[in-house]
C-alpha cells in the first residue's frame, strides 16, 4: 500500500516530480482542476514515482490523484510563471 505522496517542486513551472513508498500497481496519476476536471492523466504500471509536465497548464490551484483499486490520495499542487 502506498503510504505518503510527495510533490516536488510545488509551487511548480515546468515538471512535478510524484513520488510514494511502495510501487504501484495498475495505478493512476491526475491532475485536476479546481472544478474536479481531469487535465493531465497518466497510466502507472509497478513505479514509486512518474514526473508530470505542467509548463503548458495556466497559473492557479490543481491537485494530484494517484489512484488504483486499492488506494487513493489527493495532494494540491500550485502552479506560478
Amino acid at each position: 500500500m502506498i503510504n505518503e505522496i510527495k510533490l516536488f517542486p510545488n509551487p511548480s513551472q515546468q515538471n512535478v516530480n510524484i513520488s510514494w513508498k511502495s510501487k504501484l500497481l495498475n495505478g493512476f496519476v491526475e491532475l485536476l482542476d479546481l472544478n474536479g476536471q481531469v487535465t493531465k492523466s497518466y497510466k502507472i504500471q509497478n513505479a514509486a514515482q512518474t514526473r508530470m509536465d505542467v509548463s503548458d497548464m495556466q497559473n492557479g490551484v490543481y491537485y494530484f490523484k494517484v489512484y488504483n483499486d486499492d488506494f487513493e490520495s489527493v495532494k494540491p499542487l500550485i502552479i506560478v510563471r
